[in-house]
């Protein structure tokens, strides 16, 4: 009988605390994204780093949580066109993004890219922490 390596979706029991189902290393990784994410967002700056394994180059807009999961809002590269270390080739989206999916994030240099706001997506019971000021960004 052969294994699926179907990915399975688990969210935990009633009254388990987040540290008994991620464990506790998780958490404080998740922690130091968080910190790093804010920071990108506070300066302005474009973040590398993987996303559940695969390379991304993100522009962070907003970070918060939804219920005690922290997401971010980014504007950026996650298709296979950019895994040659370039974006150039790949078209820019909107993505709302667990923060615990993000690993590896070294901030970059260069143009902060952005689109209009009218067209960022909504997530429902989302509360932010930190929101970048809007002015003018390089179109994508």
């Amino acid at each position: 009988m052969q294994r699926s390596t179907k990915r399975r979706a688990w969210f935990g029991r009633s009254g388990e605390r987040p540290e008994d189902v991620l464990g506790v290393h998780a958490l404080a990784r998740t922690s130091e994204v968080y910190q790093k994410v804010r920071g990108a967002i506070l300066a302005r700056q474009p973040l590398s780093g993987f996303h559940l394994g695969r390379w991304t180059m993100i522009y962070p807009h907003a970070l918060g949580a939804v219920g005690k999961y922290p997401y971010v809002l980014c504007f950026g590269y996650l298709d296979d066109t950019s895994l040659a270390g370039s974006p150039e080739g790949a078209r820019p989206h909107w993505y709302w993004l667990p923060v615990a999916h993000l690993s590896h994030l070294n901030a970059e240099t260069g143009p902060w890219r952005s689109a209009p706001a009218y067209t960022q997506p909504r997530l429902t019971g989302f509360q932010p922490d930190v929101v970048v000021a809007e002015t003018q960004a390089q179109p994508a």
